[in-house]
């Protein structure tokens, strides 16, 4: 067996440990503080809307909170994947006939600059590299896609994300964007809150479509976070660096007709996306071993990635049973980070949004993002909580309600 150099392996150390960091930082800045923007009219009825969790069948604890209105589904899938120490987390909330939903994406990971920076490395390899790493494959432990970074995040979702992960939307002969707005402020309070300070590109871009149950409309928020990573030494013209980066996407979508109305409660739904503290913590413990894992099997030069990930895999199941409920100091303040993120981020959104407003969840302490179409908000402190015009809403106990607060 052919075993791959030193420069190889500390190359793929270099992006192996670069993007585990990234992956606990970005769960550090918590990436559900994004919320679609909205100009909506009046809404006459009270909304009821209800707290509903989403289970993590891996570490048998519940993982995230969404609050959806009554007789909204809301699934969710969280997907622990070989080779990676934090898992992908995918949600949605929609209403009984699905054409109004709210959807969170997993983060999707890229690697940028990849054949250029093999020929670099080893250039008797030039004709094989041309194929083994052209766009569209993916690459090492982590399965990373390989695509470069593109100029922004429209050109990211039409390029990359719609033709592959909305294919009926991508096909939809009057599919057009209407709309692009670029979000500064929101990237600069991405960067803040990422203990690595990566640079971060970020805009909401609303497109329109047609699908067998009528025309559509819907708004993406995108945000892609950049990590350089280091360069190995190599032969000839030095190429640009090896990049990682890692795409946040969130989807807000009704008929076109009613897609203004819908935008408040959407935004609502998703400010209300919430990590539990039990099922972090033993996330937080499980990364840590997985990653120092990874690290090893660098180390040792397994070139032979099936045994590894499965390797990898038992791993990970047998730390996730093993591991303390017991919350240690750290884990309890990289949690209230990720919280106040979520908190910092939705404010911070509040620039680009109309007709809403944060109030603070007295169950939880965090920021909910409401329609202002309302003028009471309340909640019964247990994962129920009503918008409506009325002071004293019919159908509860005296005191049975409490006022939310406004907080902005």
């Amino acid at each position: 067996m052919m075993f791959p150099s030193t420069q190889y392996v500390l190359g793929a150390m270099t992006r192996l440990t670069g993007v585990s960091i990234l992956l606990l930082a970005l769960w550090a800045v918590g990436g559900t503080g994004i919320a679609c923007a909205a100009d909506a009219p009046a809404h006459p009825e009270a909304l009821i809307l209800r707290r509903q969790m989403i289970n993590d069948p891996f570490i048998n604890k519940d993982a995230y909170s969404v609050m959806a209105p009554d007789k909204w589904k809301v699934t969710g899938q969280i997907n622990w994947v070989p080779g990676r120490p934090t898992p992908d987390v995918y949600i949605v909330a929609s209403n009984p006939d699905n054409t109004v939903a709210y959807q969170q994406m997993p983060r999707l990971f890229y690697e940028a600059n990849v054949r250029e920076n093999r020929d670099y490395m080893f250039p008797a390899q030039r004709s094989t590299n041309a194929e083994k790493f052209a766009e569209g494959q993916t690459v090492g432990l982590m399965n990373a896609e390989i695509r470069h970074v593109p100029a922004s995040p429209k050109e990211y979702l039409l390029k990359i994300l719609i033709p592959k992960s909305f294919p009926g939307m991508a096909k939809a002969p009057d599919f057009k964007v209407v709309g692009e707005t670029d979000m500064p402020d929101y990237a600069k309070a991405a960067k803040e809150h990422d203990p690595l300070h990566r640079e971060n590109m970020a805009a909401r871009v609303r497109v329109t479509y047609t699908t067998p149950k009528g025309p559509m409309a819907g708004e993406f928020v995108i945000v892609l976070t950049m990590l350089p990573l280091k360069q190995a030494m190599g032969v000839g013209p030095r190429p640009e660096p090896p990049v990682t980066w890692v795409a946040n996407t969130q989807l807000c979508r009704a008929p076109a007709d009613k897609f203004e109305a819908s935008l408040p409660t959407l935004a609502g739904v998703q400010s209300s996306v919430q990590v539990q503290l039990p099922w972090f913590n033993i996330m937080q413990q499980v990364a840590s071993e997985v990653l120092t894992a990874l690290q090893e099997a660098e180390m040792k030069q397994l070139v032979d990635f099936g045994k590894s990930i499965l390797k990898n895999q038992e791993i990970l199941r047998k730390a996730a049973q093993e591991k303390s409920d017991l919350v240690s100091r750290e884990i309890h303040d990289k949690f209230a980070e990720t919280m106040a993120a979520h908190d910092m981020m939705q404010t911070r959104e509040m620039h680009y949004i109309t007709n809403t407003g944060n109030y603070r969840d007295p169950q939880t302490g965090g920021l909910l993002n409401l329609s202002e179409d309302y003028k009471y908000h309340f909640t019964n402190g247990s994962g129920l909580f009503i918008e409506t015009n009325e002071p004293n809403p019919a159908g509860f106990a005296p005191n049975e309600l409490k006022s939310m607060d406004r907080v902005n």
